[in-house]
């Protein structure tokens, strides 16, 4: 949140693992059919809360509306990481997969895809500088938008995201499951 603005949306994503497990049961149990395969939904905000509590971020978070956005030229179709604005996309993050859960999916906490996969990154090296994210650049002048609409009297520094990164695991758990 920053201020009294709520993030709003949601995303649905599926660790990989809990993806190739039922891939592997399926072919084995002679599964056939089509299913769609992702984990539930989770608000935005929340998911980028699990985010920061798995790297014990110190980032404020702020939402700035999609039209906004849009308007200031960030692409629709994944100008930020998760974010989906294009047309005709308003429902990739309304997936059902129950019948893919009836058939055996279980997918792990959303807390364990976020630790595992800062694990991974962390661990390769990270990722090369300036190839994935937004480029700094464009996030000041987004996170600008925020200080110049939301608070424009505010004394408090402007957010960033590119807070240091704290090691240790938090016990917070988002208790994911499909649906």
């Amino acid at each position: 949140m920053y201020g009294d603005r709520v993030l709003v949306g949601r995303v649905q994503f599926i660790d990989v693992r809990d993806l190739a497990a039922w891939f592997a049961d399926a072919c084995h149990a002679g599964t056939g059919g089509v299913y769609n395969l992702t984990g539930t939904f989770l608000p935005f905000g929340g998911m980028l809360g699990l985010c920061q509590a798995a790297v014990h971020g110190e980032a404020e978070l702020g939402w700035i509306p999609s039209e906004r956005l849009v308007a200031a030229g960030v692409d629709p179709g994944m100008g930020i990481p998760l974010w989906i604005a294009e047309p005709g996309c308003e429902a990739i993050n309304d997936v059902d997969s129950s019948r893919a859960v009836t058939a055996g999916l279980a997918c792990r906490p959303a807390t364990d895809t976020i630790r595992d996969t800062l694990a991974w990154d962390t661990a390769r090296g990270g990722p090369a500088p300036g190839s994935e994210g937004l480029p700094a650049a464009e996030e000041d002048r987004l996170l600008a938008m925020i200080d110049l609409d939301a608070h424009p009297a505010s004394p408090r520094s402007r957010p960033t995201s590119r807070s240091p990164v704290k090691p240790g695991i938090p016990g917070l758990r988002w208790q994911h499951a499909c649906r």
